[in-house]
C-alpha cells in the first residue's frame, strides 16, 4: 500500500478514536469495522487500476547489405564501337611502319610509307611538263597580241593572225592538261603516306 493510504487510515482512526470516546463500544464496532473493510479495498482498487498492460508483440525486419550476386562468365571479344580501317590508296612496297598494334596515335600521324621512287619520277616529269606548257602559253600570247598591232598596217596576212590565234588556244589547252596531271601526280605521290584521320589506338594490322 502507498504512503497516502496510510496517512488517511491513520486520520480515520484518530477521527474515530475521538467518536469513540463520546459512544459506547458496542455501538463503535460496527463502524470500525466497516471502515477497515472500505480502506483495504480501496487501496486494491488503485493498485488494480496502476498495473500497467502487457507488452504487446512487434514484428520487426533486420535491414543490412545485400549480397552480391555471382559473376557471369562468358567468353567472347570486345570490339570499339567505332572503328575506321585505313589502307593506302595505290599499290606498292611498304617501305616503313611506325606505329605497331596497341599503339595509341594522334591526328595526322604518319603510320607506314611506301616505296615513293615512280611516284616522285612521275610528279618530276608532270612539273616539267607543266613548266613547258606555261612557257608555251606565254609566247603564244605575246605572239597573238604582236600580230593583233602587224595587222592593220598591212605587214601580215589575216591567215597569219588566224594562226598565231590558234596556236595560242592550243598552247593554253596543253597548259590547262598538264597543270591537271601535274596535280594528280602530286596527289598519287601523297598516297604512299599513311596518315591518321583522328586520334586512336592502333587494333589490328594485315601488312
Amino acid at each position: 500500500m502507498s504512503d497516502e493510504f496510510f496517512l488517511s487510515l491513520r486520520h480515520c482512526l484518530h477521527h474515530l478514536y475521538g467518536v469513540a470516546r463520546t459512544l459506547s463500544w458496542l455501538h463503535f464496532l460496527p463502524l470500525a469495522l466497516l471502515a477497515l473493510a472500505i480502506f483495504p479495498l480501496t487501496g486494491c482498487g488503485d493498485k488494480h487500476e496502476n498495473k500497467p498492460a502487457p507488452a504487446r508483440a512487434v514484428r520487426y525486419v533486420v535491414v543490412g547489405t545485400a549480397q552480391t550476386l555471382p559473376a557471369l562468365e562468358r567468353t567472347g571479344e570486345i570490339h570499339a564501337r567505332d572503328e575506321t580501317t585505313l589502307s593506302f590508296r595505290t599499290g606498292g612496297r611498304i617501305l616503313t611502319r611506325s606505329v605497331d598494334i596497341g599503339d595509341r596515335v594522334t591526328a595526322g600521324q604518319l603510320l607506314a610509307t611506301l616505296d615513293n621512287t615512280t611516284g616522285k619520277n612521275q610528279l618530276d616529269g608532270a612539273a616539267a611538263d607543266y613548266e613547258g606548257a606555261k612557257a608555251s602559253a606565254q609566247v603564244a600570247a605575246l605572239n597573238v597580241s604582236r600580230m593583233q598591232k602587224l595587222m592593220p598596217t598591212g605587214a601580215i596576212a589575216r591567215t597569219q593572225l588566224d594562226s598565231a590565234r590558234a596556236d595560242w588556244l592550243v598552247a593554253r589547252a596543253r597548259l590547262k592538261s598538264s597543270e591537271a596531271a601535274w596535280r594528280n601526280a602530286r596527289e598519287s605521290l601523297g598516297w604512299t603516306r599513311l596518315i591518321a584521320p583522328q586520334a586512336g589506338v592502333i587494333t589490328a594490322g594485315n601488312a
